[in-house]
Parts: structure tokens; sequence; C-alpha cells
């Protein structure tokens, strides 16, 4: 950002090892009153340069490649190990929903994507899965209904990745899957189809 004043960072991903040291900049003492949230990255942020005035809120400047589902063809979608991004963000009014429009729907996370769709596994193809299955609500009372075509397997899994519950399955459509003995919060339901995996975010309240 150069003369920018008021200007808004928000929710960016951000990789480029080896290149420029720093992943955003703010200079000249106009851009003033600025706000830089939520971006994910793996260089620093220099929020001052030559006289510029920023606020820095909720960003991380430590992004992996293990953060990401694919560097080498530049998918920087979050894999569920990116435990550092992932419902780590601060709420802004400015933004609803991620690079892939899908709503924001709890703590947003760190960077473009919020972990709430579909990621390639093995080479599979993302959007076949993503196409073939439904997962709802996201917002449950522990009852969670799944829809779709080919489905091998579903897992639960809580926000630390721990496998909870495994169900083998054979079956075109998935109905009531019960999770209301778990503890109240964060899951990730992961549906391995033959196409590929579709990860959903659920929120047990």
């Amino acid at each position: 950002m150069a003369f920018a004043p008021d200007a808004k960072v928000i929710n960016n991903t951000i990789y480029s090892p080896g290149g420029w040291p720093y992943s955003i900049e703010a200079r000249f003492a106009e851009t003033r009153n600025c706000e830089i949230t939520n971006n994910f990255s793996d260089e620093d942020i220099w929020d001052n340069r030559d006289g510029a005035s920023c606020t820095l809120t909720t960003n991380n400047t430590a992004a992996t490649p293990s953060d990401f589902v694919n560097i080498a063809v530049c998918d920087l979608h979050l894999k569920s190990n990116a435990v550092s991004a992932i419902n780590a963000g601060t709420n802004t009014p400015e933004r609803t929903m991620d690079i892939d429009c899908e709503d924001i729907i709890s703590l947003p996370d760190i960077g473009a994507d919020e972990f709430d769709s579909t990621y390639a596994v093995l080479g599979m193809n993302n959007h076949d899965s993503h196409n073939e299955v439904s997962i709802y609500p996201t917002l449950c009372k522990g009852i969670i209904t799944i829809e779709g075509q080919n489905i091998r397997q579903v897992i639960l899994l809580d926000i630390n990745g721990q496998v909870r519950k495994i169900i083998p399955c054979d079956w075109e459509q998935i109905t009531a899957i019960d999770i209301s003995k778990e503890v109240k919060g964060i899951y990730f339901v992961k549906v391995l189809t033959e196409n590929g995996i579709l990860i959903k975010k659920i929120i047990l309240g």
C-alpha cells in the first residue's frame, strides 16, 4: 500500500518463498489509519515503512507448505492440520464469505480460505467429490445428515484432528449420524468417495 489512507487489507493468503522479504507493505505518511487483518503469509508484514501507520490484527506470517493443499500447483486452500490459521482470525464486517464464496459461520480462519470445503488428496478430483456430497447442518445439535453418491467412508475428527468416529459404508445416502454424545465444539466431517474427499466443518452446539 502506498499513499493509501484508510485502506483495509483483510484475509489474504500470500506464499512467496525466496521472494521479497515482506508479504505486505504499508508505505509513506499518507498511508494512515489502515487495517491489516487476518492475513496468512510466509513473510513478514512491514506496517510502518516511511512513516505509514497501520493496525495489525491476528495476522500469521509463519505459513508453511504443510498448511496448504498443494503448493506445487498454487492450491492454497487450507488443510485440516493448519491449526494456526483455522478459527484463529478476527470477525470483520467487510468479509462474510471466503474466496470460494463460502459463508463465514463462526470464528474466521486466517487467510483467504475458510476451511469448510473439499481438498484434493492423492490426486483425487476435489470438484467431483464436492458436487456429489452434501453435509448439513453446519450448526447442529447432534444429528448430521450426509447425502451423496459413491460414499465409502465417513470420519468424524475433532478440532485437533483426532478421530472420534469412523463409519465404513457403501451407501448412496447417509442420514442421521448422531454426534450428540460428543463435547460441544468444532468438528470436521471427512467423507471419502470414489472421486475424492470432502471435509466439512461442523459446529456442535
